[in-house]
């Protein structure tokens, strides 16, 4: 029950998403979209962010709050951990730049000519 539950509701986020970004005025698109764009363009490095935040506040060799907090505070973190990767995102990343792990990982992948299109 409880899985066929949380495809039913994760199918209904993805339709009440779909109907908000299909009522959004055309043109120039706002500071959220703009800020989840940026966060799109630095995925990798929001990626390696959370997951070194995450080690730091859960695991039981750091933070350790992993056993002593609930489902509740640990969506919670979640969360607060996601909306800051997203801010940084869009306040680091003027024009539409790529992250610095995705420019490693261009600059590794294709050699030291792709670091100009950063």
């Amino acid at each position: 029950m409880g899985t066929g539950l949380a495809v039913v509701g994760g199918l209904a986020y993805a339709a009440i998403i779909g109907l908000v970004v299909s009522r959004m005025r055309p043109g120039y698109p706002g500071p959220v979209v703009r800020a989840l764009a940026a966060c799109g363009q630095w995925s990798l490095t929001c990626y390696l962010l959370q997951s070194v935040i995450f080690v730091a506040v859960f695991a039981p060799y750091a933070g350790g709050l992993g056993a002593r907090v609930g489902n509740a505070a640990a969506s919670g973190i979640a969360v607060v951990t996601w909306l800051t990767t997203v801010v940084l995102a869009a306040l680091l990343s003027p024009g539409g730049r790529r992250g610095p792990a995705e420019a490693a990982l261009r600059r590794l992948t294709y050699g030291r000519c792709w670091l100009t299109w950063f």
